[in-house]
């Protein structure tokens, strides 16, 4: 029995020390992988801002739905839920979804349920995984002085011109309203072209 304890005791540590290895190397191998739906802004972008972010050639002259979450985040993830069928309710190619996400960076496997979360809600858009400082300064570029806070989710429209319409959208939370809201911003961008 004790040298099964011993056993136990060595290997065990070594078991986790590989485990979260393995674990590491998924979420780095499988971290940015594109499909016809989904795609990954690559962070070796230079994106210093909120407004590098809003200028990505992808997203000019779109409207820009932005949904700012974390996989640790309950009410985000209820809401991801419903995501996909709202989007079917959109049917214009000028509104693109971009969803910015921080997460844990303690997290062994936050790439990895980041991705799980985004396949597994059908998350058709532009996904962006952002460092700690990134994101400070995003809060920092959308709120206003009628605004500050910095509670996800939390919902944007920018319109085609690069605008932020609405810094505080609606969401998924409250799904006709923020249908109207985008589809506002894609009439009133219609209305600009049109003139």
């Amino acid at each position: 029995m004790k040298l099964l304890s011993k056993i136990f005791k060595v290997t065990f540590p070594l078991f986790i020390i590989v485990a979260c290895g393995f674990a590491v190397y998924l979420s780095i191998s499988l971290k940015y992988t594109d499909s016809n739906d989904i795609k990954f802004i690559r962070p070796n972008q230079k994106l210093t801002s909120f407004n590098d972010i809003k200028n990505l050639p992808q997203l000019k002259n779109k409207v820009v739905v932005v949904d700012i979450w974390s996989v640790n985040c309950a009410p985000c993830l209820k809401q991801l839920k419903t995501a996909y069928d709202f989007k079917k309710k959109i049917a214009s190619n000028d509104v693109v979804f971009l969803y910015i996400s921080y997460n844990n960076r303690f997290r062994l496997d936050r790439h990895l349920k980041w991705k799980q979360l985004i396949g597994e809600n059908k998350l058709f858009g532009y996904h962006l995984e952002v460092e700690s400082k990134l994101y400070d300064k995003i809060w920092t570029d959308i709120n206003s002085s009628t605004l500050n806070s910095v509670a996800v989710p939390r919902y944007l429209i920018i319109n085609k011109q690069g605008l932020i319409i609405n810094n505080n959208a609606a969401g998924l939370s409250a799904p006709q309203q923020f249908l109207q809201q985008i589809l506002a911003a894609v009439n009133s961008a219609e209305q600009i072209v049109s003139r």
